[in-house]
């Protein structure tokens, strides 16, 4: 599903750099590509209307980034921290976020299609209408998260971690995982395969299941 505005026809070059000097400094229709820029501390950048490809931003401080109508193409946030951001009509492709702190973040209408988000911390997110398509989540942390309109397709999922979250509407029957971190309280609506569910019911609520 796309859900960015954009018209990469419209953008003229830009570069990240132009939002280095100031606190809430802004970027607006601007393709970004081939770019390092790793170990910022930016507060408060406001992007608009844009196209990064090829950036890397590893270990960088983004603290209450704004994000409308941006689109990523494998661009690198590992270890970038992004906490109390904001992503409204946002698209990642094939980006690596593998350590990312995005606590505190709010997400609508965003798209992770073939993400690298293991190690992740994902907590205290507000998330609506957004998809994590062909991600990879392994032993990230998705804990004490508000989660509406919210799809997991084909993800992998091993030991993610779901406290204190309520999964009623989440679907899980495409991705794959031996074990998860969660509550059994929080299970109820959960839909998940035949095969899933007889794991969750023997872990959590001591269940065996005889086929």
């Amino acid at each position: 599903m796309k859900f960015a505005k954009v018209v990469p026809e419209s953008l003229t070059a830009g570069t990240f750099a132009e939002v280095y000097d100031d606190i809430d400094s802004m970027l607006r229709g601007k393709l970004v590509q081939n770019e390092d820029a790793e170990k910022q501390r930016i507060t408060h950048a406001i992007i608009e209307t844009a196209v990064f490809e090829r950036v890397k931003f590893t270990k960088s401080k983004l603290a209450k980034l704004e994000l409308t109508d941006v689109i990523f193409k494998n661009c690198d946030f590992s270890n970038c921290d992004l906490t109390n951001a904001t992503l409204y009509r946002v698209e990642l492709y094939d980006c690596k976020l593998v350590g990312a702190n995005l606590e505190g973040a709010y997400l609508s209408q965003v798209l992770f299609d073939h993400c690298l988000l293991d190690l992740a911390g994902l907590n205290k997110l507000d998330v609506r209408k957004t998809q994590f398509v062909s991600c990879n989540l392994k032993d990230a942390n998705f804990s004490d998260n508000n989660l509406r309109e919210t799809e997991l397709v084909d993800c992998d999922i091993n030991n993610l971690m779901l406290y204190d979250t309520s999964l009623k509407n989440l679907d899980l029957s495409s991705c794959r995982f031996a074990t998860l971190e969660l509550e059994s309280k929080t299970l109820r609506g959960l839909t998940v395969t035949e095969e899933q569910a007889a794991m969750l019911a023997n872990s959590y609520l001591g269940v065996r299941i005889k086929y």
